[in-house]
């Protein structure tokens, strides 16, 4: 049983020592990937014009924590073939880290209400264009927030060989504010995204239908009408010939009267 044991151990030790030396290249190039993908995409929109155009402006923001979350996990996976135990530097990325993925989460319910907006009220758009600095100071209200809650997570928690042990309430929280009320948000106003739009479609295919049908009714009409003013012409016409013929015969029984007298 022991022998069975110790060849299990082995085995499990062997495997995640394969698998470390896997992932950690893996990740790197999957990170090198993301960072050259997210500089192209915030190089691309900052030549469109921000204030006119606020979706950009998210997109640039949430370009710029995916880059700084690729950074992070670059830099960890560097410290970790390094082995670099500096209490600093790990809780620096551990900030870095926590920073991008709250602000991710912030900067895509943001984007997420304004698509909704967008969606639910067309003509928002313009006076949006002018209201641009409620969009930025919304931005840097959840750029202050998340830096206050990331200096007070890594303050109040412990590191150890450069792994974090978070405090329960500080894993409840971090999983609220990074994932549970954003992913919630996001889900509700995509559902009424799609009921809004499963609406108007509805309501533009019964106004299509009512206009199709008027232009059906609309040719009967004129045939109708057109049926009817050619019966009253006809009978106007008739009318005429038969007031003629009359009086052509009163006069052929007045001249027989008159010639019969003389």
């Amino acid at each position: 049983m022991l022998n069975n044991s110790l060849k299990s151990n082995n085995t499990m030790v062997y495997i995640q020592t394969i698998l470390m030396q896997i992932s950690i290249p893996y990740i790197i190039i999957v990170s090198l990937i993301g960072i050259a993908g997210n500089v192209i995409t915030i190089v691309m929109l900052s030549k469109r014009s921000l204030t006119k155009n606020f979706n950009n402006c998210t997109l640039i923001a949430l370009a710029s924590t995916d880059l700084l979350f690729n950074l992070a996990l670059v830099s960890r996976c560097l410290s970790d073939l390094i082995e670099l135990n500096s209490d600093i530097f790990c809780r620096l990325l551990s900030f870095f880290s926590h920073l991008a993925e709250l602000l991710s989460a912030c900067f895509t319910v943001h984007f997420t209400i304004q698509r909704f907006v967008a969606v639910k009220f067309p003509l928002s758009v313009f006076i949006e264009r002018k209201n641009y600095f409620l969009h930025y100071s919304i931005l840097t209200l959840f750029i202050l927030f998340g830096i206050a809650y990331c200096l007070l997570l890594i303050t109040k928690n412990q590191y150890e060989n450069c792994q974090e042990e978070l405090h329960l309430n500080w894993f409840l929280s971090d999983a609220l504010l990074s994932f549970v009320i954003p992913f919630t948000l996001i889900a509700i106003l995509n559902l009424l995204i799609i009921f809004h739009l499963r609406k108007t479609c509805r309501n533009n295919q019964q106004l299509i239908f009512t206009k199709q049908s008027k232009k059906n009714f609309l040719p009967l009409n004129s045939k109708r009408k057109s049926l009817i003013s050619f019966d009253s012409i006809s009978q106007a016409k008739l009318s005429e010939t038969s007031t003629v013929t009359n009086i052509k015969v009163l006069l052929k029984t007045k001249n027989l009267f008159i010639l019969s007298k003389y």
